[in-house]
């Protein structure tokens, strides 16, 4: 016999620990959901083990002090599944799936679960759980993108080569027989990375124009810096992308 993989210790979420405030309660609400699954399809005589096991994670449950809106809406649909006699109940507050004419005659006249039903249903129900999605992927299309290379972003690395730029000329002021030129090795390093990969979002694009645009990193005053014929390559199919009409007529 095999228990769910997320009861065994692999996080079903794959998020590290602490990449959200709420990420113990997450897993534990994904483990309770697997538990139930497993109590639904285990053989005959095996059901008390995964009975045991969501109880304890829902007594787990109980337990969290929710910081999110997530959080909040897994404790409610908990809740409400100590609430509520029906065997369909389970489909739909811990599975989504659509609501059954029992379970919408109970909704109506159990005063009390009825208004729980509601409350889940404005912070956690389809429309809500679409925009929030939305609003995830407007985030994430906006924020700058990893340069593979370097381990870090366009706008990071754009940064640090203007950083160590500045230290190079500053260190070179004062100590014009001794320059510190691996500064300027190190910067030019990271230019051309930068330079030589297509930026995905606005924030890439903007990173790579700071760096040619800047006086003593870029094009300026007629500078040549290596990459930079590839850099406004790239800079063009981005913005051609972004042009390009949709094709779903968006």
């Amino acid at each position: 016999m095999t228990l769910p993989g997320c009861i065994n210790g692999l996080p079903k979420r794959g998020t590290r620990p602490g990449a959200h405030p709420d990420a113990e309660l997450l897993f534990a609400w994904d483990a309770f959901t697997n538990a139930v699954t497993a109590y639904q399809c285990a053989q005959e005589g095996e059901e008390g083990l995964y009975a045991d096991i969501a109880f304890n994670l829902g007594l787990r449950i109980e337990q969290f002090r929710p910081k999110t809106r997530d959080g909040m809406a897994r404790q409610l649909r908990y809740l409400l599944t100590q609430y509520l006699d029906c065997e369909d109940a389970w489909d739909v507050i811990v599975f989504g799936e659509d609501v059954t004419p029992d379970m919408q005659e109970i909704l109506d006249n159990v005063h009390h679960v009825g208004m729980l039903w509601r409350m889940i249903d404005s912070i956690d129900g389809p429309a809500e759980r679409i925009a929030r999605a939305a609003k995830r992927q407007s985030a994430a299309q906006q924020a700058s993108t990893l340069v593979p290379a370097l381990g870090m972003t366009f706008a990071d690395a754009s940064a640090r080569v203007l950083a160590l730029l500045g230290e190079h000329q500053a260190a070179a002021g004062a100590s014009p027989d001794d320059p510190p030129d691996h500064l300027v090795v190190e910067a030019s390093e990271l230019r051309r990375a930068v330079f030589t990969v297509p930026p995905q979002t606005p924030a890439d694009a903007l990173a790579v124009l700071n760096l040619l645009a800047d006086g003593g990193a870029g094009l300026a005053d007629g500078n040549r810096v290596e990459g930079q014929e590839t850099a406004v390559t790239l800079l063009r199919d981005f913005v051609a992308r972004q042009a390009a009409p949709d094709p779903q007529g968006r």
